[in-house]
């Protein structure tokens, strides 16, 4: 329920924050034409959705992604492992 009510709070805020974008785009550049508006409605739907989707990760699905758990590795596995692969050296027979 929690993440349902977080998940429309930051769609609401997202919705506020674009129509305020381009609200402050007609009063700075006057009265606009329909492709004004919808340049600047492009616009500040790019601006606004790197921190929507920012926002989804930190507050809405933070439980889902499993932040602060640990990895279910078993302990000294990844230690007695070793991911460094060498790089092979090819001879070449010249006759």
């Amino acid at each position: 329920m929690r993440e349902s009510l977080v998940f429309y709070a930051v769609n609401l805020a997202a919705w506020a924050a674009t129509v305020g974008l381009v609200e402050l785009a007609e009063r700075i550049f006057g009265t606009s034409t329909a492709l004004q508006i919808n340049l600047a409605s492009l616009a500040a739907t790019a601006i606004i959705l790197i921190p929507k989707f920012a926002s989804y990760r930190d507050l809405v699905f933070k439980k889902a992604l499993g932040e602060g758990k640990e990895d279910k590795v078993a302990p000294g596995f990844a230690e007695s492992r070793s991911y460094v692969v060498e790089p092979r050296r090819i001879r070449r027979d010249v006759n």
